[in-house]
């Protein structure tokens, strides 16, 4: 889990005496303000999961191992409500318990994902909630070894996931019902590991997201494929698209390395076009940010880097300071979150 930003506090998920527990630390200082720790002794589920925290409305909400949602004060740590999200276990192998998908506020809701599929819509004042789907069962989605992992996008009225799978991988449905408002049928890569995001590549608004085997970009009214570039990960292809103007920039583990992207017009249609792939950032997950011209975070075997966006070469990396994790961008500051710390 990564770090989280507001209020003055840094938000993070901390593994403290064989639990993970919540902290908030003081922006400027690193000192400690509060932490809440949560356990279920009756089923020996412990602590939080691995989502990063999200923070709207004075509210910390984050997920616990046991299948719940959980609505803290940001100010004291105390917990204003706690709801089901979906049922605790680990899918693949390793034990990796708990889900995995950073929560989503818009307009007064809460949008989650579990491990296994389960997205829901809660009230995010009181808990209650609003309309479930799952992903399997209702989009004949197919879980990712280790689990689903995408945190919701929410544009307008719509809410976007990623459940992959024969019968579309991408779904949009109405954000107040849950209503599916469309599935892309024509792309039906199984689902992986990075979030969609938002793009305006080539004077065209769309969706961008990473599979196993490509980086695609979709229209948002309808559904429909703009574009698409093979890109072919391996294992687990987990870090988010980085989308600045006509750009596109992904990366992901196992020694994929990294690709730039330039989305173009041509004639009617739009196209993708590899400005460069090489191997100077290869991150596991933890992610990378974009802070001007310059992409920064954690290479496998090289350590934390400093990529030029546009050429692909290396500024600096440095690897005998901190090791591997999550990587936030707070104006001009870089918060690193080391993954076993």
């Amino acid at each position: 889990a990564g770090p989280a930003v507001a209020q003055g506090l840094v938000f993070i998920i901390d593994h403290v005496k064989s639990q993970d527990i919540v902290r908030a630390l003081d922006f400027r200082t690193g000192k400690e303000r509060w932490r809440c720790a949560y356990a279920d002794t009756a089923t020996r589920l412990y602590g939080f999961a691995r989502a990063t925290p999200a923070v709207a409305g004075g509210k910390v909400y984050t997920l616990s191992r046991l299948g719940k949602v959980h609505c803290l004060d940001a100010r004291t740590g105390k917990q204003v409500w706690t709801a089901k999200l979906g049922k605790p276990g680990a899918p693949g192998w390793g034990g990796f318990a708990g889900p995995r998908a950073t929560p989503t506020y818009d307009d007064g809701r809460l949008y989650t994902v579990d491990q296994w599929g389960s997205l829901v819509c809660h009230d995010a004042a009181s808990g209650k909630e609003i309309w479930r789907k799952e992903y399997t069962m209702d989009f004949g989605g197919n879980r990712p070894e280790w689990g689903f992992s995408e945190s919701p996008l929410v544009d307008g009225q719509k809410v976007i996931v990623t459940p992959g799978g024969p019968k579309g991988a991408i779904v949009a449905l109405n954000k107040k019902t849950g209503a599916v408002l469309w599935q892309s049928r024509e792309f039906t890569d199984p689902a992986h590991y990075s979030s969609i995001v938002i793009a305006a590549h080539a004077g065209t608004k769309q969706y961008v997201q990473l599979t196993p085997a490509h980086v695609a970009g979709f229209d948002p009214e309808k559904g429909s494929l703009l574009w698409q570039a093979p890109r072919v990960g391996r294992t687990a292809v987990i870090p988010t698209p980085v989308c600045d103007g006509d750009f596109v920039f992904v990366t992901s583990g196992y020694g994929a390395g990294c690709n730039l992207f330039k989305v173009s017009r041509e004639g009617q249609s739009l196209k993708a076009t590899e400005v460069y792939a090489n191997k100077n950032i290869v991150n596991h997950h933890g992610g990378v940010v974009k802070v001007d011209k310059y992409i920064y975070g954690h290479s496998d075997g090289k350590g934390w880097t400093c990529l030029d966006f546009e050429s692909g070469e290396v500024k600096w990396q440095e690897k005998s300071n901190l090791g591997k994790g999550a990587v936030l961008a707070v104006g001009k500051q870089l918060i690193l979150r080391q993954e076993d710390k």
